[in-house]
């Protein structure tokens, strides 16, 4: 239960990244940084409300959970490949 509030600012902290990779969309890979570190945030904050509830609601907050580590995954080739512009391997998302 103590790893809670550490998971907290985490979670915080990747949804202020995201607030500011917005801001900066001329940037490479700014959009995509903006979903990796929402789906980061999702991931933290949604942890540590499975992490300090009640054995019955657990599977709610897993289920949710899931969500974020699938975009997780699922923007980190994205991300990469506009952080290093290479835009014949992978064409613009946004």
């Amino acid at each position: 239960m103590h790893y809670a509030a550490p998971l907290l600012i985490a979670g915080i902290g990747c949804g202020i990244v995201a607030i500011f990779a917005l801001r900066l969309r001329p940037a490479g890979g700014a959009v995509a940084l903006a979903g990796l570190m929402a789906c980061v945030s999702w991931w933290c904050i949604l942890y540590a409300a499975k992490i300090t509830s009640f054995l019955g609601h657990q599977l709610l907050w897993v289920r949710l959970e899931y969500l974020g580590i699938l975009c997780v995954s699922a923007l980190n080739l994205p991300f990469s490949l506009q952080y290093l512009y290479l835009p014949r391997v992978l064409p613009r998302l946004c």
